[in-house]
């Protein structure tokens, strides 16, 4: 995901009202079915490994209605939103620092990540 308008479709969740806030759901119909329209965030960040860097938040009202008509961005690999998975930077000045994250989370193009299936075959990698 490209969002090209950072300052409109990401927050960090201290600057919202928690209530607003999807955390732990299964899916973003899930989220919004409870008007819950800020889901965490994959985001890249920093070096931290094994865990950390879960701040950001986007706004996916209604699928995601006003960002998919918002002609500069990009939105791709859906069928792997909220599910969860290992996520690293796609920039970094150290070593590779995998993080974990549960499900629930969304991730864009600097938060590469990697998704296995229940078994912990891999399924599938962004970068």
């Amino acid at each position: 995901m490209a969002t090209t308008n950072n300052d409109k479709y990401v927050k960090l969740w201290q600057e919202l009202n928690f209530k607003n806030v999807a955390i732990d759901y299964a899916s973003t119909n899930e989220a919004n079915d409870n008007n819950k329209y800020w889901i965490p965030y994959n985001k890249g960040g920093g070096y931290r490994k094994w865990y950390g860097l879960m701040s950001m938040t986007y706004f996916w009202k209604n699928d995601g209605e006003e960002i998919k008509s918002y002609l500069k961005s990009v939105i791709a690999n859906e069928q792997f939103y909220m599910r969860e998975g290992t996520t690293w930077g796609h920039i970094s000045s150290h070593s590779f620092s995998g993080r974990y994250f549960g499900k629930g989370f969304i991730f864009d193009n600097a938060g590469n990540c990697l998704f296995s299936d229940e078994k912990g075959a891999l399924i599938s990698c962004f970068s």
